[in-house]
């Protein structure tokens, strides 16, 4: 026993990747759900790494993104769209929504109501959408958001689901840095010095994400 360490003080905890101490305290877990929770973010980084991998070998994946009039249970979608791993836009429309747009989310996306008044409609466009994604891959970033409001989009205008395969990658990429925070996809682009400035537009953010996916893909095939 050292010298300056009497019999009644606590064993030091160190992590056992980098053998500093483990400071549990800062995490509120006891040192076993420490290691359980550990086991679980290694476990999650190599799935990440397996998936990133096959996207960039496998490009028979789909990426889509929405635009829609806020997040709130009424709101629905006002642009989507749909590109192929390769980059060729495959869907991409404005919609028509059936209420105002508010200031507060043409200050993001930067689309008006004079924008959308000749649009088409959801109900119009449901069918070519649906027949594009079903039962496809399809990358999002944030996907749950995108998600919901297909969702409540289409219960809105009492249309039919289909079955597709929505992964997120905003959350696989937060596992693969084995980080509890999200990043918003403009900040993931800079991190990775992709040198591309997504809008906040359906095709341009589709594009960012594709690029994104792709570049992680090509960094972990590298490495081996």
């Amino acid at each position: 026993m050292k010298q300056n360490q009497t019999q009644n003080e606590p064993k030091i905890q160190r992590c056992k990747r980098c053998k500093k101490r483990a400071r549990m305290e800062e995490v509120n877990l006891c040192p076993f759900c420490y290691e359980k929770k550990c086991k679980e973010i290694e476990k999650e980084y190599e799935q990440s790494k397996q998936l990133f991998r096959k996207w960039y070998l496998r490009r028979d994946w789909l990426v889509l993104d929405t635009e829609s009039t806020g997040g709130g249970r009424e709101d629905e979608i006002i642009e989507i769209g749909i590109t192929d791993a390769e980059g060729a836009i495959l869907f991409e429309s404005l919609v028509k929504p059936s209420q105002p747009i508010p200031k507060r989310t043409t200050d993001i996306h930067g689309i008006t109501d004079e924008m959308v008044q000749d649009a088409p409609t959801w109900s119009e466009i449901w069918p070519e959408v649906g027949s594009i994604i079903q039962g496809k891959t399809v990358l999002m970033y944030a996907s749950d958001a995108d998600i919901m409001m297909i969702r409540r989009t289409c219960k809105k205008y009492q249309l039919p689901l289909i079955s597709y395969d929505p992964r997120c990658v905003m959350k696989m990429y937060k596992q693969l840095h084995r980080d509890e925070r999200f990043v918003s996809l403009t900040r993931a682009l800079e991190q990775k010095e992709i040198e591309y400035i997504p809008s906040h537009r359906a095709t341009s953010d589709c594009e960012g994400l594709r690029l994104l996916v792709l570049s992680i893909g090509a960094q972990l095939m590298e490495e081996g």
